[in-house]
């Protein structure tokens, strides 16, 4: 039993008693007993109680109704079952005053218990509304938008293809024999498009020292990947290129240590009653009782600068769910390889391969004007090797879009058979 299992049951908006598993039941019992003596939320406490507020005393949502009678809602796509409450509890009505945003392909948070299917019933529950579809993108070449809607097989709301205000270049995809090989890949024709950083890439011909006219900086790169581990071969090569990179993970920096913590210990100054909080400090032995005060005069001191900036002179890493919003002039896709993409390499892990589809989507349609799609035939995860054949979602793509090559990552020879022999 997790956490998981109490967020589930709050966003199925199950009370204690609706609980079926009575260990589960009894945990949440003490979970809600405990927030209430300590006067405290977690955030998905905030649409759990307040639906569930609404349910058990309907005079309440009247006054509510009464008082909130417009609603805009963004990313509706993303909302999950209680979300979808709360918005219904608000404009039950057909013609309810209710605005909504969203594309239903590209919902890819599932594993959060968001469901595609709210969006796509929008008119059913709504059938008085009125629809407006965006024809035309500014972001993607017409090769790009083509080849993305072919992936997820133009699975949306029942929208036509969009049209691109330019055609671009054809999407590449590329075969590597290893990881390594990927990598190298990526940091080679990074080198080359930016007109080589070094002399010796320069010199060594590793890049031809004219960058692409289109490419300005190295912030037009990003490379996205499915999983974190990916990415450990990705900075291990910038680095030997001399490469530039900042990496963006799934968590953000003030939900790590040392900030998350700094973070709590502001809190505890706030609230020194949250006892819930100071034994968790405790037990993490960053204070003592008595080091409370000369802890907090110290932390003010600490500052976290960990964050995504769009125009720092760095090529981006991160993996495809947090590259969702951001755009660049050339976009890297890594590890488009059966069992990354669609992700199934472990039998309690495996997701829904057309919200794998759409995640694919979300990564290619980030790109402006170059688009590199690559896969590795062998590559080491958590020590174990696998050979995995090319995702099938690169066969949807027409021929007429794109360019195949392949590439081996070849070892560098032994020094001592560049050196001339004097005899």
């Amino acid at each position: 039993m997790c956490s998981s299992d109490l967020t589930n049951a709050k966003q199925n908006l199950k009370s204690v008693e609706e609980i079926e598993d009575k260990d589960l039941s009894d945990v949440f019992l003490k979970y809600k007993t405990i927030l209430h003596e300590q006067n405290s939320f977690y955030l998905d406490d905030l649409i759990y109680c307040s639906v569930r507020l609404f349910i058990d005393f309907p005079e309440v949502l009247s006054q509510y109704r009464e008082k909130y009678q417009w609603c805009m809602v963004d990313e509706y796509q993303d909302i999950n079952f209680a979300q979808y409450q709360m918005i219904r509890s608000f404009m039950p009505e057909y013609n309810s005053n209710l605005c909504v945003i969203g594309d239903p392909n590209q919902a890819i948070y599932g594993f959060r218990g968001a469901d595609v299917r709210f969006i796509r019933r929008f008119l059913e529950d709504y059938p008085g509304a009125a629809v407006y579809r965006l024809k035309k993108t500014y972001r993607c070449s017409d090769y790009i938008l083509k080849a993305s809607s072919e992936v997820i097989e133009s699975k949306g709301f029942g929208q036509g293809l969009c049209k691109a205000p330019q055609k671009g270049v054809k999407i590449k995809i590329v075969e590597n024999s290893s990881e390594k090989s990927e990598a190298e890949f990526v940091a080679r024709t990074i080198e080359n498009m930016i007109g080589g950083l070094r002399f010796f890439s320069i010199d060594s011909k590793m890049a031809d020292g004219i960058e692409d006219s289109e490419i300005k900086s190295l912030s037009d790169f990003v490379v996205l990947c499915r999983i974190n581990r990916q990415i450990k071969d990705l900075e291990k090569a910038f680095n030997d290129h001399s490469i530039p990179y900042k990496t963006i993970g799934d968590t953000p920096f003030f939900r790590a240590d040392p900030v998350k913590s700094i973070i709590d210990m502001l809190k505890l100054a706030i609230n020194p009653e949250n006892s819930l909080l100071k034994d968790k400090l405790i037990e993490k032995k960053i204070i003592s009782y008595k080091g409370l005060e000369k802890f907090l005069q110290f932390a003010v001191l600490g500052t976290g600068v960990d964050t995504y900036k769009p125009n720092v002179e760095n090529v981006t890493l991160m993996t495809l769910h947090s590259a969702k919003g951001l755009e660049f002039k050339c976009v890297f896709i890594v590890g488009c390889e059966d069992g990354l993409l669609p992700y199934s390499l472990f039998k309690n892990q495996k997701s829904d391969p057309e919200e794998e589809r759409r995640l694919l989507y979300v990564g290619m349609t980030r790109a402006e004007r170059f688009l590199f799609l690559s896969h590795a035939k062998k590559r080491f995860i958590l020590g174990r090797e696998y050979h995995l054949k090319r995702s099938p979602f690169l066969s949807n793509i027409e021929k007429g879009l794109i360019e195949l090559s392949k590439t081996e990552h070849k070892k560098r020879e032994n020094k001592e058979n560049l050196q001339m022999s004097l005899f």
